[in-house]
């Protein structure tokens, strides 16, 4: 099961469907999912990242951590669509 998930995430990754990547989540909440994305967003989790940085006059998301920038590859597709 764990490297089907991964499997699956870096296959849609490379085909740019990160609104699939998040939908995966709904049927993967065990710790390796955690792995992948340790914080697992929603559509509402961005358009709120989205209307703070907006209101708050910044130019985008920077994350410090030791993630593998999926998240913020995943905000940047969702931002500039």
């Amino acid at each position: 099961m764990e490297h089907e998930l991964k499997n699956t995430v870096i296959t849609l990754y490379k085909q740019n469907k990160w609104k699939e990547i998040l939908e995966l989540e709904n049927g993967h909440t065990d710790a390796f999912a955690k792995n992948i994305l340790w914080v697992w967003p929603s559509l509402e989790n961005f358009d709120f990242i989205k209307r703070l940085i907006i209101e708050t006059g910044l130019i985008g998301l920077i994350s410090i951590g030791c993630g593998c920038g999926l998240l913020e590859w995943m905000f940047k597709k969702y931002s500039t669509q």
